[in-house]
């Protein structure tokens, strides 16, 4: 004889059954979708980019700042300075 037991057990695994099939599955194929999104967005960013931007100010735009690249950024510290040593030499010709 079936007990009760056994049929609320059997609706109630079925019923997270379903969930994982309705709900669970399309979360998933979302998530992969954005993933390859984001990983063609990053492949198509065009390579060997300067990290930085100088404008008619001399002010430095659009810095992107990445850890791996320290040559880029002590290549920007030695354009800053040079520039500014231009700037001095220059100020220095005018007095």
């Amino acid at each position: 004889m079936l007990s009760i037991e056994a049929f609320l057990c059997v609706p109630l695994c079925m019923t997270i059954f379903a969930q994982a099939i309705f709900y669970v599955k399309p979360i998933e194929l979302r998530i992969e979708q954005q993933a390859k999104i984001i990983a063609t967005d990053r492949i198509a960013e065009s390579k060997n980019q300067p990290l930085y931007k100088l404008n008619y100010k001399n002010e430095v735009v659009h810095l992107q700042v990445n850890p791996q690249k320290v040559k880029e950024l002590l290549s920007l510290g030695l354009d800053i300075k040079n520039n500014l040593g231009n700037q001095n030499e220059i100020h220095s010709a005018e007095q």
